[in-house]
């Protein structure tokens, strides 16, 4: 939709609050809209507000299991918040899905040193 386009130029011109602004009321009017939910959860995450972004990444995530850069970035924005096991888990989903992922699969090495160093 135009609105939906009109989210995406905010977010890719760093206006997140006007992003924050389309992107929910596109929600409001359909609470399972798969880019709505990804874009605000990116929004949140550029803003670095990765608390906000998790409940909509993981909606994204959920209405696309098969999607490995939704997978992927809702596991880098879980790791975010410290929910490493499950960032972790989500990680492992986008790289099955694409094992030609190198970002992922970097990222995904990072995280299981980051577990190691704590445990």
């Amino acid at each position: 939709s135009a609105t939906e386009v009109l989210g995406v130029a905010h977010v890719e011109q760093g206006e997140i609050d006007e992003a924050v602004a389309v992107f929910e009321a596109l929600l409001a009017t359909d609470p399972d809209s798969l880019s709505a939910n990804t874009w605000l959860g990116q929004a949140y995450a550029r803003s670095g507000d990765y608390e906000k972004a998790v409940p909509h990444l993981l909606r994204a995530a959920e209405l696309a299991p098969d999607d490995p850069d939704i997978q992927y970035n809702t596991g880098a924005v879980l790791i975010q918040t410290g929910n490493v096991e499950d960032g972790i888990a989500a990680m492992e989903r986008s790289v099955e899905l694409r094992p030609d992922f190198p970002v992922a699969r970097k990222n995904l090495a990072f995280a299981y040193l980051r577990v190691e160093k704590y445990a």
